[in-house]
């Protein structure tokens, strides 16, 4: 399917055509600049940039900006349908995957494939770890295979339950405790499991699937359910898949979902 918008400005239409649905992402949050207007960022398509270079000087800045940012949200509602996008808003220029990926919780039900959930799971056993040792294990179960998926759900904790049952998969992350080799405890071992369960997301946000990592869950029944030797301890569940509309979640979730995201400043956490 060719996925496309006629940008209509006072001086004249210009069709963008392109195959990538996940455009409106990467237009929306676009920062214009020109000559009058403070630069940020300027990740545009290149006829889209073209046209701005080419027009920019013969109408007013305000104008030709008022003019394609009304285009652009007319081009969110349409598309989006009105899910929300919480890209974040760095100081410096972070990469857009890292900007892109944030914890949903309104999933569309919709369905992801295989080959998309072993890509993600790929992109963490390339996650970086203490001694090499790898010490991720995963279990998962799709939306599809509705006993085994319930199985997985039956483990969260009761406010987890309420959103994400409309999830296309739900992943259970465990770490291996002691090295192979020696059975030596590894004191990295929950560290080098986040750093696969980032991967994991990252790689995700680049298939334009959405997750939330869970602490909240029934340790003992997980470990009951799943008969986990004594080596392997639950880190969290994830819950991945499409993105949906806040206005689907009850409260507090749907505020959750709508407020604005927010870190500490690098004052904070950098301490030289």
């Amino acid at each position: 399917m060719i996925y496309g918008f006629c940008l209509i400005t006072p001086v004249g239409s210009h069709r963008i055509f392109l195959n990538d649905p996940s455009f409106v992402q990467r237009l929306f949050f676009v920062r214009f600049r020109s000559s009058a207007i403070a630069a940020q960022s300027f990740i545009l398509f290149p006829k889209l940039k073209r046209f701005w270079n080419r027009k920019a000087n013969t109408m007013g800045d305000a104008v030709l900006k008022q003019c394609i940012m009304a285009s652009l949200v007319f081009i969110f509602i349409t598309f989006t349908k009105g899910k929300t996008m919480k890209e974040a808003e760095t100081i410096y220029p972070v990469h857009q995957l890292i900007r892109k990926r944030w914890s949903v919780r309104s999933f569309s039900g919709e369905s992801i494939s295989r080959d998309q959930l072993f890509t993600m799971f790929e992109a963490a056993a390339w996650a970086a770890s203490s001694m090499n040792e790898q010490p991720w294990r995963y279990m998962y179960a799709m939306r599809e295979n509705t006993e085994e998926f319930k199985r997985f759900h039956s483990c969260l904790a009761p406010d987890n339950k309420t959103w994400s049952a409309n999830a296309a998969a739900l992943i259970l992350s465990l770490a291996k405790k002691t090295f192979t080799k020696t059975s030596a405890l590894n004191k990295h071992y929950f560290h080098d499991v986040g750093a696969a369960n980032n991967n994991l997301l990252l790689q995700a946000a680049a298939l334009d699937i959405y997750g939330r990592m869970m602490a909240g869950f029934d340790v003992e029944k997980t470990i009951s359910e799943f008969n986990l030797p004594e080596d392997l301890e639950p880190v969290c569940f994830i819950a991945v898949g499409r993105l949906d509309v806040a206005g689907k979640l009850h409260e507090p979730y749907h505020s959750r979902e709508r407020e604005k995201r927010s870190r500490k400043s690098l004052e904070e956490i950098i301490l030289n």
